[in-house]
């Protein structure tokens, strides 16, 4: 139970859900992240997953790895995957790296953007 709450895949839709990450992440959460969020796509039949680092203020270049692991999985499983709210610190982590995260997932600034953007996808669509 305690591992779940660790986890939150929070439902908005029948095809979408939020992913908070909030405080520190080392190697074994970001594992408990993975293997939770691609059970969740599957178990729900998601979407669409927006996964918000707002709440996290540094991630390890291992840790970094990990979370493309965790996008590269959530792709893998037919869902789209959305990073929101990476702080600055994090942005220069990346950067420094060289990593090309356009490449890789679609990033908007806030949850709020993520939410609104899909909310005007959706309206276009019907």
């Amino acid at each position: 139970m305690i591992e779940d709450l660790n986890v939150p895949i929070i439902p908005l839709t029948d095809s979408m859900a939020i992913l908070p990450i909030i405080g520190m992440v080392d190697t074994k959460r970001a594992k408990n992240i993975q293997l939770r969020v691609l059970e969740q796509i599957h178990k729900q039949e998601l979407k669409h997953v927006i996964i918000d680092l707002s709440g996290v203020a540094y991630l390890d270049t291992g840790v970094l790895s990990h979370l493309f692991n965790i996008i590269n999985g959530i792709r893998i499983q037919g869902c789209n995957a959305v990073l929101t709210g990476i702080r600055p610190e994090i942005t220069n982590s990346i950067v420094e790296l060289g990593i090309d995260l356009h490449e890789k997932v679609e990033t908007k600034g806030t949850l709020k953007q993520a939410i609104s953007e899909y909310n005007q996808s959706i309206s276009l669509v019907k």
